[in-house]
């Protein structure tokens, strides 16, 4: 299915700029359709060219078929907020507290938390033994 999805927007784009390089209008078998005339002028035209096309890409027909690249894009998310939590686990498994924790005791047993400029700030000391 995937493969379809990207064969329509593959379509459309190619419909787009045969529009915008005003060859839409021209006849079946006129040799500036060919593939590689059209590549040509693909390659000529300038990065300011394209800025100017005005390529609206219309959503296509509602479908009782699931939209795959939303049912990907659903995967993915689900998968990369697995990997945070599984990340998070992993880190409060090595170094116990996280940052936040440390800094919320640390404060409360602060003298000084009242101070609006108070920060707790990590420092690695060298001893320069190595």
């Amino acid at each position: 299915a995937t493969a379809a999805v990207q064969q329509s927007v593959a379509d459309r784009l190619s419909r787009c700029i045969v529009t915008e390089l005003h060859l839409a209008n021209l006849p079946e078998g006129d040799p500036s359709t060919d593939s590689e005339h059209l590549h040509r002028l693909i390659k000529q035209v300038t990065p300011d060219q394209w800025h100017t096309f005005d390529c609206t890409m219309p959503k296509e027909a509602a479908t009782d078929e699931p939209n795959v690249e939303e049912l990907e894009g659903k995967t993915l998310r689900a998968e990369a907020r697995r990997r945070r939590e599984e990340a998070t686990r992993t880190r409060h498994q090595i170094w116990g507290e996280s940052w936040q924790e440390k800094v919320d005791r640390v404060k409360a047993a602060s003298p000084y938390s009242h101070y609006a400029s108070w920060r707790l700030t990590a420092v690695m000391v060298k001893g320069g033994d190595d």
